[in-house]
């Protein structure tokens, strides 16, 4: 969910959909089929009552929080937040992505061998 999908072309730029968001990229190096890597810090959690990712648990880390977040397949996901981002469990919550560069990691046989770091057009 957050990378196990096929990448769509559409005119000069593709599209990786995954629960986070649906990333348009352009460069032609990246794989068919690929795991998207976002960091923790990366990500960032909005309330919103109509998101279908819930926060199943939250843990105070001395400088920051890691949650753990529930997405509609059963699948969790993680997000490390500063202390000033306090949501409580069972919070739905948006997600989006505050830097713009990703990894992508072939998941088929590939004559690529290094993961391919691209920038997310929006």
């Amino acid at each position: 969910e957050m990378g196990n999908g096929e990448i769509k072309s559409n005119l000069n730029t593709q599209s990786y959909p995954t629960v986070i968001s649906s990333f348009q990229f352009q460069n032609d190096a990246i794989p068919d089929r690929g795991e998207l890597m976002v960091r923790e810090e990366n990500v960032i959690l909005k309330p919103d009552d109509e998101a279908p990712v819930v926060i199943r648990d939250r843990h105070f880390l001395g400088r920051e929080y890691r949650y753990c977040l529930l997405t509609p397949s059963g699948k969790e996901l993680h997000a490390r937040t500063t202390l000033s981002t306090q949501l409580a469990v069972g919070t739905r919550v948006k997600l989006s992505v505050a830097n713009s560069a990703v990894q992508i990691f072939p998941t088929v046989s590939m004559t690529i061998s290094q993961p391919t770091s691209l920038k997310i057009v929006r």
